[in-house]
C-alpha cells in the first residue's frame, strides 16, 4: 500500500514564538486551516475566504477576526489584497518553508 501521508507540520519555530502562544483559538485553528493547504509549491497562494471556509467554520464574522488577528501577529503575510471576485492571498512565515523541506510527507 503506497498512500502519501498528508499531514499538517507546525514548525517549533512558529509554536514556540510569542505570536502563536498569544493567539487566539480560533486564529491557531484558521492558522491550521490555511497551512493545510500548503504543498510546498504553492506559498503566497493560500486562502482564507467564507466560500472556502464556510464548511468547517460557523461565522464569516469569526474567520475574518482571526484572518486579522493572524496578518497581525505575523502569523500570515499578505501576498495579494482580495477584492471582487479575487480572494486574498496568503503566505506562511519563512520558517514553514524551510521545516517544509526538511520534513517531506
Amino acid at each position: 500500500m503506497n498512500k502519501k501521508i498528508q499531514a499538517v507540520a507546525i514548525p517549533l519555530a512558529v509554536l514556540n514564538s510569542a505570536s502563536y502562544q498569544n493567539a487566539s483559538a480560533h486564529a491557531k485553528v484558521l492558522l491550521i486551516d490555511v497551512a493545510a493547504q500548503y504543498d510546498g509549491n504553492n506559498n503566497g497562494c493560500l486562502i482564507s475566504t467564507w466560500s472556502f471556509l464556510k464548511g468547517t467554520w460557523r461565522s464569516p464574522v469569526t474567520a475574518y477576526k482571526a484572518r486579522m488577528e493572524l496578518l497581525k501577529l505575523g502569523l500570515l503575510i499578505e501576498a495579494t489584497k482580495g477584492g471582487a471576485h479575487k480572494p486574498q492571498k496568503l503566505l506562511l512565515p519563512k520558517e514553514w518553508e524551510v521545516a517544509f523541506r526538511r520534513y517531506k510527507f
